[in-house]
């Protein structure tokens, strides 16, 4: 926005020199490592980072930039043109701490930039609901030099583009510099002075794409844009101002229709440091300050995995080795118990197989939204049913010859071992409730729901009630959109671990009691019988022993994509 304009204004007598002498390559031009020590590059473009700008913002920077490019991350910019046009401009980001840091080092080395102030970039901005800045200038870097480079007479910024008739009409007449009052019926008003002709299309085309994105709707307050903007979303646009929206939804130009959320999923971008180390932090999204030396993945986050019994665990790099491993191994124990080297029950192991039910290992909960998930599922594992098992979650040692291990605060946040819940809802939602669909089925009439039915007090298909009978037994209040299959599915975990002695800890029934009472085997058996019946029927096979990350009969080996 204005500090855009303003910065430059405040810089252009240290940019002299740089602007008048360096209009070769980024090739050819040598860049002061001292003053900008952190660099990515992405489709031959450039995103350098000052010393004190964290690694994970500067990568933030150079996955929004990917995105705005590749929109639908499959690794290849999705309009080569524009880059070519920025290349040839070489149009570069700076991640900086703010103006006076610029100063200090004398400039930018290059004619063609766009800046970020590291402190108002980043996920962490999402999480605080504040607006993410590198959505708009990395796109101010892109418009001018991109677009408007690629196709001049559409995009460009001078009078009789496409986009300048639109501005024109847009800001209620033709205005070199800002007037004092705008017309009554314009709908971009943007009043900083210092913010001429070409700027103004710069910040309204910013506006126009933005909007149409969805990048105002939660926002729209704290940014200010108000006083500037008024069709903040992509139906105000369409309707408020038809003549920007045909050009920024033109197929032909294949520009950008989903909002970058600083998750690039087409390739791992690396930071190269002054030290010539190469670095590389999780694009996906984390704000994590952890850098791991490590091999590019071709085209995937997940870049190993192991097979079970032919059911895939996959996993990021992030997830250690060690934890993974811990995982297979727990899988393999549920589903071959006494440790053979055969599944105590095929035809389960066969459903899930047959389901395509996996696991898949992230660093940590929340690491992606729901629909982020969904994409990286789509685009990176094959189909089918998946549990999640989170890094952070996981205890390796957790149990140990009958002792369990696991952190007592840990314990009584209501964390025992994610795998012993997460493989277990695959097992018994893809495999047992597939293969007997009469007993263990998750839905009404099964002989596990009629079970369920007893331990909350009465039937509840829907949702939860406000609240469970007196005498209920198993009362799951913590989420609403947890509905009959959901609880069924917690229920059977519940009673199941409860049997194999996984909820005995010292301290644990205190953390769970608000949602399950009978946390050992002995009172599964006395308190509902129903289910201790169903659990410890020889024929279904269940296990009877709690696994403990030691699988005996096999040792199993990740395999590491290339």
């Amino acid at each position: 926005m204005n500090s855009r304009m303003l910065f430059k204004a405040a810089l252009m007598c240290a940019l002299m020199v740089f602007i008048n002498t360096s209009r070769t390559s980024a090739q050819e031009r040598e860049v002061d490592t001292s003053k900008f020590p952190k660099h990515v590059e992405i489709f031959g473009l450039h995103v350098y980072g000052t010393a004190s700008a964290p690694d994970d913002k500067v990568l933030h920077t150079a996955s929004i930039l990917a995105e705005y490019l590749d929109n639908d991350e499959d690794g290849v910019p999705d309009n080569q043109k524009i880059v070519d046009a920025m290349v040839s401009k070489n149009a570069t980001m700076i991640a900086a701490k703010n103006m006076d840091e610029l100063r200090r080092l004398g400039g930018v080395p290059f004619p063609n930039w766009q800046n970020v102030w590291v402190d108002n970039i980043g996920p962490q901005r999402i999480e605080e609901d504040l607006y993410d800045q590198a959505i708009e200038e990395v796109l101010h870097l892109i418009t001018d030099y991109g677009w408007a480079g690629a196709y001049p007479s559409v995009f460009g910024r001078s009078r009789g583009t496409g986009l300048a008739k639109a501005s024109e009409a847009a800001r209620g007449g033709y205005f070199e510099e800002v007037p004092e009052k705008y017309p009554e019926g314009a709908w971009h008003t943007y009043y900083d002075e210092s913010c001429r002709y070409e700027c103004q299309m710069s910040e309204y085309i910013h506006w126009g794409v933005t909007s149409i994105l969805g990048a105002h709707k939660r926002y729209w307050k704290k940014l200010g844009g108000k006083d500037q903007w008024d069709l903040r979303t992509k139906e105000k646009v369409e309707s408020g101002d038809p003549a920007l929206f045909a050009l920024l939804t033109d197929p032909k130009y294949k520009l950008p229709t989903v909002l970058p959320d600083g998750k690039y999923l087409g390739k791992v971008l690396k930071i190269q440091h002054a030290d010539d180390e190469e670095h590389t932090i999780n694009s996906g999204g984390s704000d994590a300050t952890d850098i791991t030396k490590s091999e590019e993945p071709i085209g995937n986050i997940f870049t190993k995995q192991i097979e079970v019994f032919g059911i895939h665990i996959y996993a990021t790099d992030f997830v250690s080795d060690e934890k993974m491993l811990h995982t297979a191994d727990v899988t393999a124990q549920y589903l071959d118990n006494d440790e053979d080297g055969i599944p105590d029950n095929q035809k389960v192991v066969d459903a899930i197989v047959r389901n395509g039910g996996s696991v898949f290992m992230l660093e940590y909960q929340n690491k992606y939204e729901g629909s982020e998930l969904e994409r990286i599922f789509d685009k990176y594992l094959p189909p089918g049913p998946k549990a999640s098992v989170y890094d952070n979650q996981t205890y390796p040692n957790a149990f140990v010859d009958g002792v369990f291990n696991t952190p007592r605060e840990q314990v009584l946040k209501g964390a025992l071992d994610a795998p012993l819940e997460e493989v277990l809802h695959l097992i018994t939602g893809q495999g047992y409730a597939q293969v007997y669909p009469s007993v263990f089925g998750y839905k009404s009439g099964s002989a596990l729901a009629d079970a369920m039915d007893l331990a909350r007090g009465g039937h509840f298909p829907d949702r939860r009630p406000e609240r469970y009978p007196d005498g209920a037994w198993y009362t799951y209040y913590d989420n609403y959109s947890c509905g009959y299959e959901c609880m069924i599915s917690e229920y059977v975990y519940w009673a199941l671990t409860s049997i194999l002695g996984a909820q005995a800890v010292p301290g644990r029934l205190e953390s769970i009691q608000d949602e399950w009472t009978l946390s050992t085997k002995e009172k599964v058996k006395a308190g509902d019988p129903a289910v201790y019946a169903l659990l410890t029927d020889p024929q279904y096979k269940f296990p009877t022993v709690l696994p403990d990350s030691e699988y005996r009969a096999k040792t199993f080996t990740i395999q590491r994509y290339p």
